[in-house]
């Protein structure tokens, strides 16, 4: 899409799958989810690629064993280079946390962000060598009043979410 062309949000393609991260100029890093097929003794993931219009997207396709929630406050952020920064956040000796921008939801209450959920896909192996992949949410709670108007980045996209209560 050029930018001489209209955009009209969620008139394109559903991806059907959790963004992770830009990986070049033109490739897309995308993460889903598969139930069987995978030998025991190997990682579970899957690769594919697929071209969608200038777009490369780089689909793995994982079996999860299973995720985790980390809840964090944080006092204020930053987008910018492809990352998320975090800073002021508790339980954190370094008291910053960075991301790679990716799967990332934004829920909004009223005019402020009141939770940043971020997701990432994490590969290891556990101590039997045996591969394992996990899905983990980092949440995010603000400590003060953060406008989404204040996110605005040209060229990226972070899913909001309105709550009611």
């Amino acid at each position: 899409m050029s930018t001489a062309e209209k955009f009209s949000e969620a008139a394109g393609e559903d991806l059907s799958a959790q963004i992770g991260a830009w990986i070049s100029k033109d490739t897309l890093l995308l993460y889903d989810d598969f139930e069987s097929g995978w030998a025991s003794d190997t990682l579970p993931i899957r690769i594919k690629y697929d071209k969608f219009d200038n777009i490369v997207l780089k689909r793995v396709s994982y079996k999860s064993i299973g995720g985790g929630r980390a809840p964090y406050t944080f006092d204020s952020l930053r987008v910018s280079a492809g990352k998320l920064q975090f800073f002021g956040v508790d339980s954190v000796k370094s008291k910053s946390l960075t991301f790679s921008l990716g799967s990332i939801t934004l829920r909004q209450q009223a005019d402020s962000i009141n939770r940043i959920d971020v997701y990432e896909v994490k590969k290891w192996y556990n101590a039997a060598n045996e591969p394992m992949v996990t899905l983990e949410t980092y949440e995010f709670i603000p400590t003060r009043k953060i406008s989404p108007k204040n996110l605005g980045t040209v060229g990226i996209f972070m899913e909001l979410k309105k709550e009611t209560n």
